[in-house]
């Protein structure tokens, strides 16, 4: 059976896009006097890990969150758990950041309100960051997360219902722990669907990064992207990025849950959710594109009505799940 790809324009009042354009504008003046970052690799990636901890997008944790260790064949990772007062089911979320920066807590704000909202215990994950663990530590700190929670979700949480959500290189990671599941456990089947923002699946580039705008300083430029991916791919050659293992546009996508994509018309990584939700539709299952107009990267992350309404739509597409399921 195979299934449409939806692709959906919201409503969007013009005061909204004022705003939005308001922010931008702000954002540049901000930037304008910010010191350069350090060449060096590793010295970059703390100066951007420094910078991101200041930014005033970033909510502090939330007081009743708890933190678990789990062990994995890798050593040990933490889960960043908030348990709202009834439990329908569980939200395993991962962080964006570009694979070399970012935190399980950075978006508490936003994950109180999924949890509150769905009803939905929200697990994020603590996975290593490159350039200190490169391509694949982050996705098998994904992968164990995953896994944890087949094996406990009923004793820890009360159902075995599980969503799988995550943003930017987050999104990445989501993806590849569905592939993941399905190639080497034969437990998609426990996931009922994916919750992905402004995604990068094609770590080769894809058309709207590649034409992306480098003057465009305090949003995801081209150059900025490369810098990530390199950091992430640290040794493997750049023709080795169109393969499924890396990038999941490339992958078999046959059997993958619901998934919803959200992304922002001006965002260089426009074309990686159009493409991945065109396959993903092509492969047999229910994916649905929302397209926002003039935002910026992350943007769901930011203090903007368009974020409340695209993080509440987010929203009821894990609550459809869960009343579906």
């Amino acid at each position: 059976m195979s299934f449409p790809l939806i692709i959906t324009q919201p409503q969007i009042n013009p005061e909204d896009l004022a705003e939005v354009q308001a922010y931008k504008q702000s954002l540049h003046k901000a930037i304008q006097n910010a010191p350069p970052l350090p060449d060096e690799t590793l010295a970059r990636a703390i100066a951007l890990r420094h910078n991101l901890s200041k930014a005033p997008f970033v909510s502090p944790p939330h007081p009743e969150a708890q933190n678990r260790l789990i062990s994995t064949g890798n050593g040990e990772i933490n889960l960043h758990i908030i348990t709202p007062e009834t439990v329908k089911g569980i939200y395993l979320d991962i962080h964006g950041g570009g694979w070399v920066v970012g935190n399980a807590t950075m978006s508490d704000r936003i994950k109180l309100e999924m949890a509150k909202t769905a009803q939905v215990a929200v697990v994020s994950i603590e996975y290593r960051l490159a350039p200190e663990y490169p391509y694949p530590t982050p996705i098998d700190d994904c992968e164990a997360a995953a896994l944890w929670l087949i094996n406990n979700a009923r004793s820890e949480f009360g159902t075995e219902k599980l969503i799988i959500g995550g943003e930017s290189a987050g999104a990445h990671l989501a993806v590849m722990t569905l592939l993941r599941l399905r190639d080497r456990h034969s437990a998609l089947d426990r996931i009922l669907g994916a919750n992905l923002f402004y995604g990068v699946y094609d770590l080769s580039g894809s058309p709207s990064w590649r034409q992306g705008n480098d003057k465009d300083n305090f949003d995801l430029t081209p150059t900025k992207m490369e810098w990530y991916v390199s950091t992430f791919l640290e040794g493997i050659p750049p023709q080795m990025r169109r393969n499924g293992s890396y990038s999941p546009l490339y992958a078999d996508l046959h059997q993958m849950p619901p998934a919803l994509f959200t992304v922002s018309d001006t965002d260089i990584l426009r074309d990686d959710s159009l493409f991945i939700a065109t396959r993903w539709a092509a492969a047999g299952s229910e994916a649905e594109l929302v397209v926002y107009p003039e935002l910026p990267h992350g943007f769901t992350l930011l203090p903007l009505a368009i974020a409340k309404q695209a993080n509440g739509r987010s929203r009821e597409f894990v609550r459809r799940l869960l009343q579906t399921d």
